[in-house]
């Protein structure tokens, strides 16, 4: 029975990526054909025996059902998160904030795509072990499918959150703060809430260069290319806070005020036009992000304005008699409603929410402002108020994807609404640096000092010339173009081994953002392969020069692996600000050809690879090297250790030009002495060797006289005394 016959037998019978890979390890192996059909024979048995019906509950604790897409741990696209960017705070839509990174550098791991924004300075509220809020650092982003259904919980406050059923939510049991995931949680249980946060002030909108400010409408952002805007200020006090209030109340009057005010400080009429957004779709109407930093009389105008229908608006923050009332807010957007209670929460102030028909209420406690700067921690509750899940309903993912945060220490985020819950994307950093592993400790410590030819983790960090190094996009392209890129990664690959073709879709935004040609990508695989190729419209086709399957899978196996961009042995980049300049990490070392590259700073650039500085500059290069690596990784450890000691192991590594390392095939196994070389390693082979040539030991050094139980030539060894027995003294005394 030929090949093509028994993958025929077996196409109907078991998925193609099944029997894709058996052929492909049974032509490893040289399995005969017969072999081969008994191997699928067996994976059809197996593959049969594990079938499951959709929703059937498999494992001793099912926790959901295979037969469904796998649940990950992450939250709805339509979930806002608080996010402070360079001291201003926002809310932001998660899945906007997350494809922004993403689109433009993300990688892939499985069905994860990841990105590391470590160097953006961005922070979240968290909730620390004592209960606290604290703003910790975003270190990466990321995005997958999403399931076939999320949960969605509802407080007691009117808070809601939709995350996929296996996210980490925060809640209280028996009086602790405990991590469990949702189908762990039930209604009865508490999840933390933000009651108050501490954050400073904003007492002006200061246009200090063409950036931009986020707006009223989500979609859009505030752009100024006037260079007039530049330095001049909007004082945040109480009379802005009262015509955002108005405006947002839905007096259209306010909008004019508001623009004229603007214009009144010297800014453009463009600038005024973006401050206040576009009000055409009410229920993507949002506070501005500066309103969430705002000074206090700002924010004391702001709800004024809100609850003037209420009688004394001022008793919403507390009056200065000790008066207290509750007072209910109504506003069109829900959006606007979450930026409310954050804004509300930052001043000490709790509130909750219900949406109805007509609009979302949202009804202040009674809860006296102690400090009017909302810096007190004196609340009853602290910083957090422990709510109770009301309602846990399942329900319909809003888009394709679900997202994620990676926080630094806590692995806690927070929700517009003020809900706080953990993240569980977890991710390492190595010596500073996302997803990319460096050797560290007393396994690096061994690399150094045996002179590896390749480190098990070989890495590169690369400093750029000026011009690049302070602009994020040419940064981006230098890592770009060392970035080695094959062929599987800018295009999907599937093989039809009816037709005996490999189609290459190719990925049209990564080869743009990378810069690679089509017929460049056709020109490789001409020089790597023999196949028949056909192009069209983005597509590539091949063909094997003969209808066999197994050299269908071999040419698929060449094809993918094929390079067409980058530098051999860059696996993977990274771009990170540090010091206000942007350096690129590498995964791999390719010293000698990336110091050539113009837009490098090769005086500023290393490796980890002592071989690969030895080659390209030389000895003493490779000495300094040594020194560095090696103090580098104590420092790491926190181990101190005096740097004489360093210079003297990299002195004798490289003292005769070469770079040797110390063990048995490099310093220690040329000392001249048997006995020591017998000492170190490899005793009999060393005694075996020397006794077969007659080789004599002058036993000169330390080892070998211990060995032997004599003194050692150095220090009172190196004296002879002689005394005189006799009792008599010579004629000299």
């Amino acid at each position: 029975m030929s090949l093509d016959s028994i993958i025929s037998d077996y196409k109907e019978k078991l998925p193609p990526k099944i029997i894709e890979d058996i052929v492909e390890k049974a032509d490893k192996k040289d399995l005969t054909n017969e072999e081969l059909d008994k191997v699928l024979q067996r994976a059809k048995s197996i593959y049969d025996e594990k079938q499951v019906d959709y929703g059937e509950p498999v494992g001793t604790m099912a926790a959901q059902s295979i037969g469904e897409p796998g649940t990950q741990m992450s939250v709805d696209a339509e979930e806002d998160i608080i996010v402070k960017n360079d001291d201003i705070i926002e809310i932001k839509n998660i899945s906007r904030f997350v494809d922004s990174f993403v689109d433009e550098e993300g990688r892939k791991s499985g069905e994860w795509e990841i990105c590391d924004v470590s160097s953006e300075n961005l922070y979240v509220p968290s909730l620390t072990s004592s209960e606290e809020i604290t703003w910790s650092k975003v270190l990466e982003v990321s995005r997958h499918p999403s399931p076939s259904c999320l949960l969605k919980l509802k407080t007691s406050s009117g808070r809601k959150i939709k995350a996929t059923s296996s996210h980490s939510f925060v809640i209280k049991r028996d009086g602790n703060p405990v991590v469990a995931s949702g189908d762990e949680i039930s209604e009865g249980d508490s999840v933390p809430v933000i009651s108050n946060i501490n954050e400073r002030c904003i007492s002006s909108l200061h246009h200090c260069s063409k950036t931009d400010y986020a707006v009223f409408d989500m979609n859009t952002e505030m752009k100024s290319n006037t260079e007039s805007d530049v330095g001049k200020k909007i004082f945040l006090d109480r009379e802005f806070g009262r015509l955002f209030g108005e405006y947002i109340k839905g007096a259209e009057s306010a909008k004019d005020s508001i623009k004229d005010l603007i214009l009144d400080a010297g800014f453009s009429k463009e600038f005024a036009e973006n401050i206040i957004g576009k009000k055409s779709n009410k229920s993507e109407l949002c506070l501005p992000r500066f309103v969430y930093s705002a000074d206090i009389k700002f924010v004391e105008g702001f709800f004024e304005a809100l609850t003037e229908s209420e009688g004394n608006p001022k008793n919403i923050l507390g009056t200065t008699d000790g008066t207290k009332s509750n007072s209910v807010v109504k506003v069109e957007s829900e959006r606007v409603a979450n930026g409310i209670t954050f804004l509300l929460s930052r001043l000490g102030v709790y509130s909750s929410k219900s949406v109805k028909e007509d609009g979302v209420y949202i009804k202040i406690e009674d809860n006296e402002k102690k400090n009017r700067c909302g810096y007190s921690k004196s609340q009853p509750d602290g910083e957090i108020r422990w709510e109770e899940i009301t309602e846990i309903e399942e329900v319909k993912p809003s888009s394709g994807y679900v997202y994620d945060l990676s926080v630094k220490g806590t692995e806690t985020f927070t929700t517009s609404e003020g809900i706080i819950t953990h993240n569980t994307m977890r991710t390492f950093h190595y010596a500073g640096v996302a997803e990319i592993s460096i050797t560290l400790g007393l396994p690096r410590l061994i690399e150094i000092v045996d002179a590896r030819k390749t480190p098990k983790n070989p890495m590169m960090t690369i400093k750029l010339e000026e011009e690049f190094a302070k602009d994020k996009n040419k940064a981006r392209k230098v890592g770009w173009k060392i970035e080695e890129t094959r062929i599987k990664d800018i295009a999907s690959i599937e093989t039809n081994p009816t037709q005996m073709k490999i189609i290459l879709e190719m990925e049209e935004e990564t080869l743009d953002k990378k810069e690679i040609k089509f017929e460049d990508i056709i020109d490789k695989i001409e020089k790597e392969s023999d196949a028949d190729i056909q192009e069209k419209e983005g597509t590539i086709v091949l063909r094997p020069p003969s209808s066999s399957y197994r050299k269908l899978l071999r040419l698929k196996d060449k094809v993918k692996e094929t390079k067409v961009a980058g530098i051999e042995g860059i696996k993977r980049v990274i771009i990170r600000k540090n010091d206000d300049e942007y350096t690129v990490y590498t995964e791999g070392s390719a010293f000698e050809e990336v110091l050539g590259l113009s837009e490098v700073d090769a005086s500023r650039t290393k490796t980890n690879d002592l071989h690969e500085v030895y080659d390209a500059l030389g000895i003493e290069a490779a000495r300094q090297a040594v020194i560095n690596e090696a103090i580098d990784t104590l420092d790491e450890q926190g181990l101190e250790v005096d740097g004489r000691h360093i210079m003297l192991v990299a002195d004798i590594m490289t003292n005769d030009g070469r770079l040797k390392q110390i063990g048995r095939h490099g310093v220690s196994g040329e000392k001249e002495s048997i006995l020591a070389r017998a000492a170190f390693e490899v005793t009999v082979k060393h005694l075996l060797e020397a006794g077969r040539k007659g080789d004599v030991d002058e036993l000169k050094g330390i080892p070998e006289n211990v060995i032997v139980g004599q003194p050692i030539e150095l220090g009172t060894g190196l004296v002879d005394l002689k005394m005189d027995v006799s009792g008599e003294k010579s004629s000299s005394d």
